[in-house]
């Protein structure tokens, strides 16, 4: 209790210095534009009548709404400050994978990747396929090894603007990379359909975009997660706890959200939107842009108690303010490498033991 009352005396004054910051930023940034107000209604509105439908049938898969990408160009960056997610078209005709492709090996960028190794990947998080150490080096030599489906790109955080000037239009672009701190690369080269990221969140907003193949992304809402899940911190993911009933059952029985992502296609989410991701076969690339942190929009949409998220308030206001390259550097040490984690071992045990485990033995 001492340590929280410690905590929160320490936190208090950085939530007031973010509420002011919040305050001097939206007088800077003038009236709200007529597409933003009628966005950002439209969303609320919506997550009003979804609330409402997912009470009746909780079982019922839902889709996000889907707004046009000119709504989104007319009201700029705040079009990815929103309190709801949604989907748009980014690019009516995407580039071919072999036109992609050619265009990321004249580049030859350095880059992260790290080998496909086998292992659990749970809905509930428990570890992952992509636990590998990452490795450094030109897109060419990743290539190589992502080629063969032996490797992956999985949270390399090296991508910026300047890598998709040539490969969108300068309109494209400008409307997808205001207010961004970086870009995360996640690219393989699967044979099948495969879960490729178990049940996490991130405390910011994200914007994903798909460029090739396709995306299948299950969301669970903060507001579910806190009510019906145990969700827990491990290194720069939130993640929820295992349980030894049947996992798969559990997720069909609460609320959430199915979508897919074509090539060409963009999804919007706000902070702590928990999501499950299914990469479909063949090169597929996606980026998403990490948002500048919004500290007190990660409280209101914490699923943590009130100390934690405080904590976590104190650190997105710290980030907030720290240089790109510094915020790129501390994100890769603390990349997801979960079976690290020393409780893994008793986590996989339990999990191995319950009827989650099963297809397993």
């Amino acid at each position: 209790m001492a340590k929280e009352k410690s905590l929160f005396r320490f936190t208090i004054p950085i939530l007031i210095v973010a509420l002011l910051s919040k305050m001097v930023l939206r007088r800077v940034q003038g009236p709200e534009p007529e597409a933003c107000t009628v966005l950002r209604n439209t969303l609320l509105t919506t997550k009003k009548v979804d609330s409402w439908m997912m009470e009746k049938e909780p079982t019922k898969s839902y889709d996000v709404p889907h707004i046009p990408f000119q709504v989104i160009k007319d009201c700029g960056a705040r079009s990815f400050k929103m309190p709801y997610a949604y989907k748009f078209t980014f690019l009516e005709n995407p580039l071919s994978e072999d036109e992609l492709l050619t265009k990321f090996l004249e580049r030859n960028k350095q880059v992260e990747y790290r080998a496909s190794t086998a292992g659990i990947t749970a809905l509930f998080g428990m570890t992952s396929s992509n636990n590998a150490m990452p490795k450094k080096g030109s897109f060419k030599e990743a290539w190589a090894c992502i080629s063969k489906s032996e490797c992956s790109m999985y949270f390399d955080n090296s991508w910026s603007k300047s890598d998709y000037v040539e490969l969108l239009s300068a309109e494209v672009v400008d409307s997808l990379t205001q207010g961004i701190k970086f870009g995360t690369m996640f690219m393989c080269n699967l044979k099948k359909l495969t879960r490729t990221a178990s049940l996490h969140s991130s405390p910011t907003q994200s914007l994903a975009t798909q460029m090739t193949s396709a995306k299948t992304w299950e969301f669970v809402t903060p507001e579910v997660v806190k009510k019906y899940l145990h969700p827990v911190s491990k290194k720069a993911l939130n993640v929820v706890d295992i349980t030894t009933a049947n996992e798969t059952k559990v997720f069909e029985n609460i609320p959430h959200f199915t979508v897919t992502a074509k090539a060409g296609e963009g999804i919007f989410f706000p902070e702590y939107w928990y999501h499950i991701v299914y990469s479909h076969p063949g090169l597929n690339i996606m980026t998403n842009w990490r948002q500048i942190n919004t500290p007190l929009d990660s409280f209101r949409n914490s699923p943590y108690p009130l100390f934690k998220s405080l904590k976590f308030v104190a650190l997105g206001f710290v980030v907030q303010l720290a240089p790109r390259s510094l915020v790129v550097k501390i994100h890769a040490m603390k990349a997801p490498r979960r079976k690290n984690a020393a409780e893994d071992m008793y986590r996989e045990m339990i999990y191995r033991a319950s009827v989650n485990g099963e297809e397993y033995n």
